[in-house]
């Protein structure tokens, strides 16, 4: 099992009216190069985004079972990246 770490990059579905505060409330990050093209965007129009794990997140040292849990089922991680790679292993088994 591979724990998520600081700087990991995650690919996060979830419902758009619960995005924000899911996002502060675990201590994540937009990733910056996709922050600038979601300026004119509202939070409601977002459904799939890219954020990284900052330094002191609740979720660094967790398996991404916990992120489920946390978020009530309210996030979908669908993809985890850790230094450029992708990990390709089970999600679930993370």
């Amino acid at each position: 099992w591979r724990l998520i770490r600081t700087g990991d990059l995650l690919i996060l579905k979830a419902d758009p009216a619960q995005l924000k505060s899911l996002i502060d409330a675990n201590g994540l990050e937009l990733v910056a190069s996709k922050a600038s093209a979601l300026k004119g965007l509202k939070m409601e129009d977002l459904r799939l985004v890219e954020a990284t794990i900052t330094p002191g997140s609740v979720l660094e040292g967790r398996n991404t079972a916990f992120l489920n849990r946390r978020s009530r089922g309210s996030l979908s991680l669908v993809a985890l990246a850790r230094q450029g790679e992708t990990i390709r292993s089970r999600l679930r088994n993370q």
